[in-house]
């Protein structure tokens, strides 16, 4: 058995660290799961389109899609902010919520301007006036300030989530940007800083309140992708799930047939969505075209 902790950029934390393994055999997947190539003693890691180097955080050869982010080093790890940011294959880094977004999504019929309005919520709620404590529902934590009940929180974030989601339209790009900030407070519940905890805010003016910050940040930075595999899949499985019921709903709910007052032809997308909707009540059913 090996247990590793690492610094945020990759190296690893020796007096947190065990390795407990059979004579000869070593575990060769370290830091984001990535191989770990010990030739020439190089210890960089295999990230499949090029090398990194966790001892100067910086890659070994320049990002193959560096002209997207000329203002950024080409041999920059996830530019500067591995906490926030995640680099998968060596190409491209990537938010965390991203990530999530795209493993849980991935397959959908969903366009790349839906999930720009997706991408552009989930960065919305983690700014300014957003991550004051008053939001900290939308988190999936507690208003510490207030003294508010685990109770009240889960009531305003559900409460924010039917809001967000009541006009959801799949043909609607706009309705993707509400529907970002359910998803974003979805994801955030298997966070271990989250998990309704409490959350005072961090303020200029109060250094008392930048080690809760720093706290709180250094959590976010061991939960996605690193040490807690399992929680982030806990998140991805959450997101998934709760998009598939809320096509479904939103196909039920708007069923032309229940109407019989309804003498409007039906369009290609809604002819689509009634045979999946066939398909997912009867697996079997054979479906012609004339």
């Amino acid at each position: 058995m090996e247990v590793n902790a690492y610094y945020p950029f990759g190296m690893i934390i020796p007096n947190l660290s065990t390795w407990l393994t059979y004579p000869n055999e070593e575990n060769y997947y370290k830091y984001n799961g990535k191989e770990l190539q010990k030739d020439l003693n190089l210890n960089w890691l295999d990230y499949g389109a090029r090398m990194y180097d966790p001892g100067v955080a910086r890659w070994q050869a320049p990002d193959p899609m560096a002209e997207k982010n000329y203002h950024i080093s080409p041999y920059a790890y996830c530019a500067g902010n591995p906490i926030y940011f995640l680099d998968i294959e060596g190409k491209w880094m990537q938010s965390t919520h991203r990530y999530i977004l795209r493993k849980a999504l991935g397959g959908m019929d969903i366009s790349r301007e839906q999930y720009e309005q997706l991408f552009k919520a989930s960065r919305i709620i983690d700014k300014g006036e957003y991550q004051t404590p008053y939001y900290s529902p939308w988190h999936s934590m507690l208003d510490g300030t207030t003294g508010q009940t685990i109770e009240d929180a889960r009531k305003k974030r559900e409460d924010m989530i039917m809001e967000r989601t009541e006009n959801f339209d799949t043909n609607d790009n706009d309705t993707f940007y509400n529907l970002g900030f359910a998803l974003h407070a979805i994801a955030d519940e298997d966070s271990p800083t989250h998990q309704w905890k409490p959350w005072y805010g961090v303020e200029k003016n109060k250094p008392g309140t930048w080690i809760h910050g720093v706290e709180h940040l250094s959590g976010e930075f061991t939960f996605f992708g690193l040490f807690r595999k399992k929680d982030t899949q806990k998140s991805i499985d959450k997101v998934r799930n709760f998009y598939e019921d809320l096509i479904r709903n939103n196909i039920q709910n708007n069923d032309p047939f229940e109407d019989e007052s309804n003498e409007r032809g039906m369009t290609w997308g809604e002819v689509e969505m009634w045979m999946n909707r066939a398909l997912m009540q009867n697996p079997n059913i054979q479906i012609f075209y004339r």
